[in-house]
């Protein structure tokens, strides 16, 4: 008979790309059950919980502006506040009555032998449901306690919570993991506690890295349009860059801002707008195209030190990777010669760098990139989670 485990998530499961790896890790030994908005859809049992993330949804206007009035008290007394008087209401903070509904159902779940648990905001439900033999798993995915710190008001009124959860849980799970080396080693040395680390490489995708055209070089921008992903950017340096150069952008929230960029650019006519593609086919889209730009900046340690997706997309696309300075993709971008890291997040200098990659630059990092994109690939991420959970469980 097989064992049973629950994996919980505060997402559509289905569309979570982390959630499939520990799906596709266990389901051939375990009777797996899911708690998510909504379902894998072949999981033995799925059971729907909130869609609320306790501490996102606080980092609202309105909440920001209830308790502007914090920000400008003594430092002295806000300190009391935040470590005598609040900390004390953080539970309460995290067991609303979304979360007691929750647990309620869940508990029926209670003798499952296996639990993980998703992001920190399953953390505290997943340790309150565990049973006396049941092993936790924790996937912290990033490094939540500086997920918005450059916002002044969810540094003083989030992260303390965020810290007290992290101090009285992750001491409970029996195995850690994360998304990069950088945020595995802040977790170890803060809480003491191994962390795995799990990439969040996509499956590996069988094709060739496509010919390179001097006449038509073309760059591809796949995410979200917003001011830390600096997209504007991305399309002002095509006025920096000659005519044999094409921009093709995939993004899925296509704002009318972007609209007005777009408008502006002299280059207008380079520029491509594509309607977003699923994750399952993205890589193979991105494909018939020459270098993959991103230029998420780092304000934040977790966004600095993240290996996000879209990383290992253009990997698996078989693109020449062009990224800006952040701490762990330019140490991975320079050990495996994935592609190039800027020295800046301005569209001087991505016009710059990008010109400095001849023909045969492209096409040699392209070809580099069908190495390694059989070395990050979700089947062997698979493995390891594998290996982890027969040494939780043995």
């Amino acid at each position: 008979m097989k064992k049973r485990c629950l994996i919980i998530c505060y997402t559509a499961l289905a569309d979570d790309p982390r959630v499939i790896k520990h799906y596709e890790a266990l389901k051939e030994s375990y009777e797996v059950f899911t708690a998510g908005v909504s379902a894998i859809g072949t999981e033995q049992k799925f059971m729907k919980i909130s869609e609320s993330h306790f501490w996102n949804s606080l980092n609202t206007t309105a909440k920001q502006v209830q308790w502007k009035w914090l920000l400008f008290l003594p430092a002295k007394l806000l300190n009391f506040l935040r470590f005598k008087l609040f900390r004390k209401l953080y539970l309460l903070r995290y067991w609303d009555l979304k979360r007691l509904y929750d647990f309620i159902r869940l508990r029926q779940l209670r003798h499952v032998e296996l639990i993980i648990a998703n992001d920190l905001n399953t953390l505290p439900l997943a340790a309150a449901i565990s049973g006396k033999r049941t092993k936790l798993v924790y996937d912290a995915h990033e490094y939540h306690a500086e997920e918005y710190a450059e916002n002044e008001f969810w540094r003083h009124y989030n992260q303390p919570l965020i810290n007290y959860l992290h101090k009285r849980y992750i001491s409970r799970a029996d195995s850690c993991m994360t998304v990069s080396t950088n945020i595995a080693r802040r977790y170890e040395s803060e809480y003491k506690k191994p962390f795995d680390v799990i990439l969040n490489a996509p499956p590996y995708v069988p094709v060739e890295p496509s010919v390179t055209n001097p006449g038509k070089i073309r760059l591809a921008y796949s995410g979200m349009y917003g001011p830390s992903r600096k997209v504007k950017e991305i399309i002002q340096a095509m006025d920096l860059l000659p005519s044999a150069y094409e921009l093709h952008l995939l993004i899925a929230n296509q704002s009318e801002e972007l609209k007005r960029v777009l408008q502006k650019s002299a280059s207008a006519h380079r520029i491509f707008l594509h309607p977003a593609v699923s994750l399952n086919v993205v890589s193979r889209f991105l494909n018939q195209f020459d270098i993959g730009v991103h230029l998420m900046s780092a304000n934040n340690f977790n966004n600095d030190n993240a290996l996000p997706n879209k990383y290992f997309q253009y990997i698996q696309a078989r693109l020449v990777t062009v990224f800006g300075p952040l701490s762990e993709i330019g140490a991975f971008t320079r050990q495996y010669d994935t592609g190039i890291i800027l020295d800046a997040y301005t569209e001087n200098d991505l016009a710059s760098s990008i010109l400095k990659l001849s023909v045969d630059d492209i096409s040699r990092i392209k070809k580099n990139n069908d190495a390694n994109a059989k070395r990050f690939c979700e089947e062997n991420e698979i493995l390891k989670l594998k290996q982890i959970y027969q040494q939780v469980m043995s």
